[in-house]
């Protein structure tokens, strides 16, 4: 047997209050974005989603299937 795709999105989703504007956002795994960077010698990777709402970035934790 096949995997099929059934819904039209992911449907796990996610809520997290934004930084700056204070708006509810609800995601997905999709809609986060990995932020590599280097602090003191050491490699950083944050996670975060774009608010629609205003447009900042909000730290998320990592997606992970629970």
């Amino acid at each position: 047997m096949t995997v099929k795709v059934v819904s039209e999105g992911p449907t796990r989703t996610k809520r997290v209050v934004c930084q700056k504007c204070t708006f509810e956002l609800e995601y997905t795994g999709l809609d986060v974005e990995a932020d590599v960077g280097c602090y003191m010698g050491e490699t950083q990777i944050d996670y975060r989603i774009k608010c629609p709402h205003c447009g900042s970035h909000t730290n998320v934790k990592p997606w992970r299937l629970e």
